[in-house]
């Protein structure tokens, strides 16, 4: 038994919920918005993206970002002009202020900026569970469990890399 849609929540154009249950695309000036299925997913106040389906998952400003799948994993941006992050799919990911940032998977992985004004800018974690990149750039975590990566100083170019393990 499908479900009908809540109503749409301020101005929304050219934007499409294909299927699933009770999902959402909402804000003003939002446009070119897809959610293909899933359960409980949330486009708000985004320009061009896309929930491909899963379970309570969100996307919350800017533009150009994806979920594939999986359940309960934000990306959260409070700045129009971030760009184009994407998690795969897993669980409790984040990518909280990161630029064109990935999260393959895993559970509960973490990418975000370090203080107000100063992302993650194109980072990675492959999967793994409980990993963090934080206000790193250009750097990588493939897996493992409870690895970080913190940028402290504020640099452009940190290049940081971890292959795995604890």
């Amino acid at each position: 038994r499908l479900s009908t849609p809540p109503p749409s929540q301020g101005n929304i154009s050219w934007s499409n919920i294909g299927g699933g249950a009770e999902n959402q695309i909402k804000g003003n000036d939002v446009s070119g918005d897809v959610i293909s299925g899933g359960r409980h997913n949330v486009l708000t106040a985004t320009t061009s993206s896309v929930i491909s389906g899963g379970l309570s998952n969100r996307i919350n400003s800017g533009k150009r970002h994806t979920i594939g799948g999986g359940a309960f994993n934000k990306i959260h941006q409070d700045a129009y002009d971030i760009q184009s992050s994407t998690i795969g799919g897993g669980e409790n990911n984040t990518i909280y202020y990161g630029n064109i940032s990935t999260i393959a998977g895993g559970a509960s992985n973490t990418i975000e900026q370090w203080s107000i004004g100063y992302p993650s800018v194109a980072s990675f974690i492959g999967g793994g569970l409980d990993n963090l990149v934080k206000g790193g750039h250009y750097s990588s975590i493939v897996g493992g469990q409870d690895n970080r990566v913190l940028d402290s100083s504020l640099a452009t170019w940190t290049h940081m890399f971890i292959g795995g393990g604890k």
